[in-house]
């Protein structure tokens, strides 16, 4: 039988996640117990210079009880990062993620340990979606390449930055020296407002994974 990570009978074997921003319900000893029970060891990756480095695993668990407002904040690192890894994502209700979901095997959406242990569950009994997922995962994996996220760079600098910038160098002197110190000093509050705001938000409102207000 191939023992290939995806093509042998239980595919399952290390699920991968870091403590930072992990939802309290995920670090019950409880739920590595259980881990334990169906085969699966459960590894906590402390280095923070390989947290984006998921090809050690099968796969990647992400679920942070973030309030409602910082939901919206967070971008969905994890989940590229676990298709370049070709790997099975566990993640929470985050817009970032849900938007570039195309299909159910982009990955796998839960609120819970118990979610998660039925879902591990699922994925060992089935290894042929196992597969398909890890195939996928690298098929959308290319849509984020770095010369693929180059060319969008690219794109931006050289159309609306650049069209900024020179309807900016068409002003006059004498429009650039009064109008851009005031533009600056009114965008600088702005920005300490707003980030006062985040501050704020990151740590006070409903948490819909744990169900409490804080």
């Amino acid at each position: 039988m191939p023992t290939a990570r995806g093509l042998s009978l239980f595919p399952i074997r290390f699920i991968s996640s870091t403590r930072m921003n992990l939802c309290a319900a995920f670090l019950d000893p409880a739920f590595e117990r259980r881990l334990h029970e169906i085969g699966v060891a459960f590894r906590i990756n402390e280095d923070p210079a390989n947290f984006h480095d998921y090809r050690n695993c099968d796969v990647v668990l992400a679920v942070r009880d973030l309030t409602e407002s910082d939901y919206f904040a967070k971008p969905a690192s994890k989940l590229v990062n676990a298709w370049h890894g070709a790997v099975l994502a566990l993640l929470g209700p985050e817009p970032a993620y849900q938007a570039m979901r195309k299909t159910p095997l982009d990955y796998i959406e839960i609120r819970s340990p118990e979610g998660a242990i039925r879902q591990i569950i699922h994925l060992k009994e089935n290894p042929e979606l196992y597969r398909r997922m890890a195939e996928n995962a690298r098929v959308r994996a290319r849509q984020f390449t770095i010369d693929r996220i180059a060319a969008q760079w690219h794109e931006v600098l050289a159309g609306p930055v650049a069209e900024g910038f020179s309807t900016w160098s068409e002003q006059s002197v004498l429009s650039k020296s009064l109008v851009r110190p005031l533009r600056f000093a009114a965008q600088a509050a702005q920005q300490i407002r707003e980030k006062r705001k985040y501050m704020y938000q990151r740590d006070h409102g409903f948490r819909p994974i744990s169900g409490r207000f804080t």
